[in-house]
């Protein structure tokens, strides 16, 4: 009985430090628990903005696939004609530019190689025009198979990111 007694006193003596400790103890776990949510948070937050990214380059990589197979079937100028096409310009993946670090290393490689293609396909057609201007190409008969020849040589690049997007999503 002496033993509970004591205990008692004991508990009598201290309970505001028991109590101080008990309830800083439970800030303490809260706050880590508090943390862990958060930090959940941000990583969800995170890859629904690499998803959006991934979805927003597909798309714009599909497109000017899709231009390029396009400009293939285009029919070639007569011999004394001249053909007006409109210039291949990036600008979805330009605003998301600062975003593209969020995707893997492996992806962004090829995903960036695809984007390098589709402005090198713009400067190529510029040389072999027959003139540039802001928005079109002209070509002539003469320089047509070279126009095709830059087009069938971004499709395979381009498909390439457009096929290591659509395996990580």
């Amino acid at each position: 009985m002496s033993c509970a007694v004591d205990l008692l006193d004991f508990l009598k003596e201290f309970q505001t430090a028991i109590v101080g400790i008990i309830g800083f103890s439970g800030v303490i776990i809260a706050q880590f628990v508090n943390a862990s949510l958060s930090r959940k948070q941000i990583d969800r937050n995170l890859e629904q903005k690499r998803s959006a990214l991934k979805i927003s380059l597909l798309a714009e990589l599909r497109f000017f696939k899709g231009m390029f197979e396009r400009g293939l079937s285009d029919t070639p100028p007569l011999s004394d004609e001249e053909s007006v096409v409109g210039r291949y310009k990036r600008e979805l993946s330009v605003a998301l530019a600062s975003d593209l670090g969020l995707l893997e290393r492996d992806l962004s490689e090829a995903v960036l190689l695809g984007l390098m293609v589709i402005d090198e396909v713009d400067l190529k057609l510029g040389i072999v025009a027959k003139k540039t201007t802001g928005e079109h190409f002209v070509f002539s008969a003469k320089n047509w198979k070279m126009r095709t020849a830059v087009l069938e040589g971004a499709i395979g690049p381009v498909e390439s990111a457009i096929e290591a997007i659509k395996s990580s999503l």
